[in-house]
């Protein structure tokens, strides 16, 4: 039994929403966030929700860049993770899929 006020992980909910862009020059502006016209209607809803892109290629090669540091053992997606950014074709499509 946990101690009063003390929440599992499973306790919470616990979403994350994602995005694909269709072009490199898109994914560019959005990870760079650039109010380009045609973003200025997301950035606008991101902004009222305190919410910014993140670039699901720079996530996972920070976590393998983390897992490299302190430990593969301790980062148990690492061997996938890594399989994926090595890969050019998973690559492009995650350099154009982005999380808030």
């Amino acid at each position: 039994m946990r101690p009063e006020g003390e929440h599992s992980v499973a306790s919470h909910w616990q979403y994350q929403v994602r995005f694909d862009v269709n072009d490199s020059a898109t994914a560019e502006s959005v990870g760079r966030k650039l109010r380009v016209p045609a973003l200025a209607p997301l950035f606008d809803i991101l902004a009222k929700h305190r919410a910014a892109p993140k670039c699901q290629f720079d996530a996972f090669a920070e976590y393998v860049a983390a897992a490299e540091e302190h430990g593969v053992e301790n980062y148990p997606l690492y061997q996938w993770t890594k399989a994926t950014i090595e890969n050019p074709a998973k690559k492009e499509k995650y350099l154009k899929s982005f999380a808030l």
